[in-house]
């Protein structure tokens, strides 16, 4: 399921509800003047509606993410941006 499939995307997490055994939250969109952020993008899916919809379909699988900001300097930039993207994911399920 993809971005490109629009509001489509939130009818095929019914439909293939019982086929969905791990989900990748990735989401980009970088052009001038933009920054290479996830989750965080204009005319992106709405993430909170997406593990909504996982919640409602009884997903209980992993959630990995992906595109973490890139504005942290540093040698440990990996980790920090980890825990960040771990710390935003954790916040907004445990908001559901």
């Amino acid at each position: 399921m993809f971005v490109s499939d629009g509001e489509r995307l939130y009818d095929l997490m019914d439909e293939f509800a019982p086929r969905i055994h791990f989900v990748h939250m990735r989401s980009t969109k970088t052009s001038w003047g933009e920054s290479p952020f996830w989750w965080d993008i204009k005319d992106g899916p709405d993430i909170r509606r997406v593990l909504e919809k996982l919640k409602a379909i009884g997903y209980e699988g992993t959630l990995s993410h992906e595109h973490m900001p890139e504005h942290i300097p540093g040698e440990n930039r990996q980790d920090i941006t980890a825990a960040w993207a771990n710390g935003y994911m954790r916040a907004l399920l445990r908001y559901l």
